[in-house]
């Protein structure tokens, strides 16, 4: 047994689901969660109050419902089916990142069930005149496991009936995406231009490769957890010195954990960094490419 997390963040634009929506919203899809031992919370960064002043400086920026289950190995599985079957009633969304990545979106928390993730719970550490009341966790249903099998993978029909929705709902952004990226390009191109002396068509090569291909070429500039800029390529000429080193996000530097990105420098493959910002992305380390010309006989000049 164990208990799978629910985590609801309310979307950047639009008002936020109260708690009796976001529960018949779960309900509708997994009718049998409504009878199994859960308990409703607001997330660790809700409901701070200025003592002084009365003043609410965060409501309920967010919400768990934590349900006891009967088989945690299941909760992987199980959690991968209530996220689609939730888009597929009607609750999915693509965000779209400031360098135009689309973000799929639905009430949970996709990237929480994991078994080596954490669950912040126990609130904000507040100093005077601040305090945090979230109040008591609400328990909710009977005595009773929740049976995940009941969250049943969707079936052929269900799954092209998803297609269908969400590339609706792409399309819907596209032009949010095609903008995002053409500034996110633009301004790195500036920045390499003027900062790190790379001529327009290379600065331009670089940041195309990295926003559209997740390729970071020699010449793409990283911000260790330091604050420290350092270019890929000096990254893979001292793999030693930089292995399992801690970056900003390579195309969200502002991202705010500053050591959100891990170097992998020796796995026996292409080194890459892994950045879990916005649920995880993996990005390969390239030196700059290199033209080849091959003549005739030539075989043994071009290696």
């Amino acid at each position: 047994g164990g208990i799978l997390m629910l985590d609801y963040d309310p979307p950047k634009q639009g008002d936020p689901m109260g708690r009796e929506a976001l529960l018949e919203s779960l309900y509708g899809v997994v009718p049998s969660l409504r009878e199994a031992a859960h308990a409703w919370w607001p997330s660790a960064s809700s409901c701070i109050v200025n003592s002084d002043t009365s003043e609410a400086l965060t409501g309920v920026s967010g919400q768990r419902v934590y349900v006891e289950v009967k088989d945690a190995q299941d909760i992987p599985r199980a959690g991968k089916a209530l996220a689609s079957r939730l888009r597929l009633a009607g609750h999915g969304r693509y965000d779209v990142s400031k360098s135009g990545s689309l973000l799929p979106r639905t009430l949970v928390d996709t990237a929480v069930w994991q078994p080596e993730r954490l669950d912040f719970a126990a609130g904000a550490n507040c100093e005077a005149p601040l305090r945090q009341d979230r109040g008591a966790p609400v328990r909710l249903g009977e005595d009773l496991p929740l049976d995940t099998r009941l969250i049943a993978d969707l079936t052929e029909t269900e799954k092209s009936r998803l297609v269908q929705l969400e590339s609706e709902a792409k399309a819907a952004v596209a032009h949010v995406v095609s903008a995002n990226k053409t500034t996110w390009i633009a301004g790195r191109v500036v920045t390499l231009q003027s900062k790190h002396g790379l001529d327009e068509d290379t600065a331009r090569k670089v940041a195309q490769k990295a926003v559209e291909s997740r390729q970071l070429l020699s010449d793409f500039i990283l911000i260790a957890e330091d604050g420290t800029e350092v270019s890929v390529g000096e990254i893979l000429n001292n793999r030693e010195q930089w292995h399992e080193s801690r970056f900003h996000d390579p195309l969200e530097p502002e991202y705010p954990d500053d050591r959100i990105t891990y170097a992998n420098l020796a796995s026996g493959i292409a080194p890459y960094l892994y950045s879990h910002a916005h649920g995880g992305c993996r990005y390969v380390l390239h030196r700059a490419a290199e033209t080849v010309t091959l003549s005739v006989g030539g075989s043994m000049e071009a290696t």
